[in-house]
């Protein structure tokens, strides 16, 4: 009776030799593409939240006519959310690199909101962790596929 041996190498690390920088960074490009609408998500919820993209909370905190102003509509006032008519939510988008995101947004009030405000689009550590957590089985699946396991 013949015997055939396994070469491991073959069936199993060749995939694997197949990996290079270039290849995570394509495959990561396109999960964060895929999941651009889940991150500015993270960004809005932050925002509604109060907070930077650093965690720290967005101060100063809205003037004494902003807090009526927004009682009479009935949005929040007890911290700073940079939501009055969603424009600025809206205008929220990813821009993706080849080894990087970025969140911006282009709504005209923007500018103004930064320089009072501080960074505004990004994502907190406990959004980024967030991210990962929904981004990781994608990113393994699409990995794998691209080197045959």
């Amino acid at each position: 009776m013949a015997s055939k041996s396994t070469d491991l190498r073959t069936c199993f690390v060749a995939p694997l030799l197949l990996i290079t920088p270039d290849l995570i960074n394509r495959v990561m490009a396109e999960v964060v593409e895929a999941n651009s609408a889940f991150i500015e998500n993270l960004n809005r919820a932050q925002l509604f939240d109060g907070k930077r993209a650093d965690g720290t909370d967005i101060t100063p905190d809205y003037t004494e006519v902003t807090v009526f102003l927004k009682k009479e509509k009935g949005q929040r006032s007890d911290r700073v959310t940079i939501r009055d008519t969603g424009a600025v939510y809206e205008s929220i988008f990813t821009q993706v690199f080849s080894d990087s995101f970025e969140l911006e947004a282009d709504d005209p009030k923007v500018p103004a909101l930064v320089a009072k405000y501080g960074n505004l689009f990004g994502l907190t550590p406990e959004s980024k962790d967030k991210l990962i957590a929904h981004i990781k089985p994608q990113f393994i699946a699409k990995l794998k596929a691209e080197i045959g396991l």
